[in-house]
């Protein structure tokens, strides 16, 4: 434990973004985990310090539970560009043969050394000018934040974004989510509210 403790602190010296690695023995779905880990990180303010306040984060969960051994990766603040989903699902893969074999110790030590190593990469050239606000949340190069309600979450995306990015219509839908604070499937959820409209760029 104390290595992989040491590791960590190690990555988040070299990258800025917190590293945190969190198993629970729970009968939970998918979604359940998913949503455990979001809150989770959401909780405990990780990332928040030494006057930051961008909630610079990245989270590995394992459930150990035979009921269903999930594990999911969430990200918060500028880790959200540095591991955006492609690098989410490298990162996973990764983790895939340890994990699947219950060798969670070198499981979770593919996680972090995965992580730098995507971090290592730089920015994504497609999400380049990205930036987070002071409270985590992702805008892209022109400030553009669909819009999706559900409770207090709302998220907003410009008609131009999925098009510019060549995103389909679920890609749309599930990066609005996301952007929402929401899971990425909750456009399933019977109580979202899908808000439509047209825009009118202007060129100079």
């Amino acid at each position: 434990i104390n290595d992989l403790k040491n590791k960590s602190l190690e990555f988040t010296k070299k990258t800025g973004i917190t590293l945190v690695i969190v198993t629970i023995n729970e009968s939970y779905s998918d979604h359940q985990i998913e949503e455990f880990a979001d809150d989770f990180m959401d909780y405990n303010d990780f990332g928040n310090y030494e006057n930051k306040t961008s909630y610079d984060v990245i989270l590995a969960i394992r459930n150990t539970s035979n009921y269903n051994r999930y594990y999911y990766i969430s990200t918060g603040g500028t880790a959200q560009i540095y591991f955006p989903y492609e690098r989410v699902d490298n990162i996973l893969d990764d983790m895939y043969d340890n994990m699947h074999n219950d060798n969670y110790y070198e499981g979770f030590k593919d996680f972090i050394s995965s992580s730098l190593y995507n971090y290592n990469k730089g920015i994504p050239s497609k999400y380049e000018g990205c930036y987070v606000d002071y409270k985590g949340d992702l805008f892209d190069k022109d400030g553009n934040r669909i819009s999706f309600e559900k409770g207090i979450y709302k998220g907003l995306l410009l008609p131009q974004v999925p098009i510019e990015w060549n995103w389909d219509v679920e890609e749309f839908l599930c990066q609005t989510c996301v952007k929402a604070g929401l899971l990425d499937d909750a456009w399933f959820d019977n109580d979202i509210k899908i808000y439509s409209f047209k825009a009118i760029v202007f060129n100079e």
